[in-house]
């Protein structure tokens, strides 16, 4: 395995630990969002669930359709999301570890960006 994959594993393994100490903050958030009409938890999930998807395809080398992941990472940046943003930029403070990771999903998200990017490169 490569240094790019090691890097890869290592943040995929930190998700599920940080969401499990972000247990308190994500009740909290439940009952702000229950007079909203967007989740943002359920966006956090779908998000963690594409990462993990693309980070075992990634590990595995088999990274099905490179072009569509591209585009799907481009796509989902938490901070273009506007609710999400919003939420994150102005009620943030009050949840601090949600906010750990938002920025992990982020960074997973960036990372796995360049290694998919960079397969594609190698493989032309």
């Amino acid at each position: 395995m490569n240094a790019t994959h090691n890097h890869i594993q290592h943040l995929t393994a930190q998700i599920n630990p940080l969401h499990q100490t972000s247990r308190d903050e994500r009740i909290q958030l439940a009952e702000w969002e229950e007079e909203k009409t967007f989740s943002i938890l359920g966006e956090l999930e779908l998000l963690a669930g594409l990462l993990q998807g693309y980070a075992a395809q990634l590990i595995t080398d088999r990274i099905e359709q490179p072009q569509t992941a591209i585009g799907d990472l481009h796509h989902r940046n938490p901070f273009e999301i506007p609710e999400l943003a919003a939420w994150y930029f102005t009620h943030g403070k009050d949840y601090p570890t949600l906010c750990r990771y938002v920025e992990l999903l982020d960074y997973l998200r960036l990372s796995l960006l360049g290694a998919i990017q960079q397969t594609i490169l190698q493989a032309a």
